[in-house]
């Protein structure tokens, strides 16, 4: 969630998903060089969320993946960011959390620690991109990724938009542009992704299309 004139329907969303199952909230304070900030931890499968009680627009999120570190200090706890988030002070890879009494600290470094239900075995993925979803209404931010028998994407932000293929079941691997793909299974719906920062060689579209084609003529 990024500060703009945009954020009111995301932060709907959030706080719909918040009665969800696999979804917990928890009262916190976000530690400021001015002071305290009240508000919510929205813990969510693959991100958490800190909604801002009196300045919604200076909300944010980040993802478990971006998580550098995290440690307790006398009730606050202290997550280090590999990016940057933006709360009402500016940009911040440090991000400081006073708990209260309502709060649950185990819960949130349990969040963290732990593998999420249903989140997806990656294990052996020899390609790797950033990449997005985008819809008409929501969409999804998250990764495309390859091992040698299957084809992944994990979103972070919406576990429901994650999808995976064997190769022998993709009937369709396109690449427009280096910084968008589509895929077409023969089975659902097509997806189609924008790479986000590295672009896909043709190095990558041959080795994927030649695991197609073996997983295809495969007894």
């Amino acid at each position: 969630m990024r500060n703009s004139k945009g954020f009111v329907l995301p932060l709907a969303l959030v706080m719909t998903a918040a009665g969800q199952t696999g979804v917990e909230v928890y009262r916190a304070e976000l530690s400021a060089p001015f002071g305290a900030v009240a508000g919510k931890l929205v813990l969510h499968p693959q991100m958490l969320t800190f909604v801002d009680d009196e300045r919604p627009a200076s909300s944010f999120t980040f993802a478990r993946e971006t998580v550098k570190d995290l440690s307790e200090d006398k009730g606050t706890l202290v997550f280090q960011l590999a990016k940057a988030v933006r709360d009402r002070s500016g940009e911040i890879t440090r991000v400081a959390f006073r708990m209260t009494p309502d709060t649950d600290a185990a819960a949130v470094t349990r969040w963290l620690r732990e593998k999420p239900k249903g989140a997806m075995d990656v294990s052996g993925a020899d390609m790797n991109f950033d990449a997005k979803q985008n819809k008409l209404i929501g969409g999804s931010k998250g990764k495309l990724m390859a091992t040698q028998t299957q084809l992944i994407y994990e979103a972070v932000d919406d576990a429901a938009a994650s999808r995976r293929w064997e190769y022998k079941d993709i009937k369709k691997f396109k690449r427009p542009n280096p910084y968008k793909v589509e895929i077409e299974p023969f089975s659902g719906s097509k997806l189609e992704l924008e790479l986000l920062g590295t672009a896909m060689e043709d190095s990558h579209v041959r080795t994927l299309t030649d695991r197609i084609a073996k997983a295809r003529t495969a007894k």
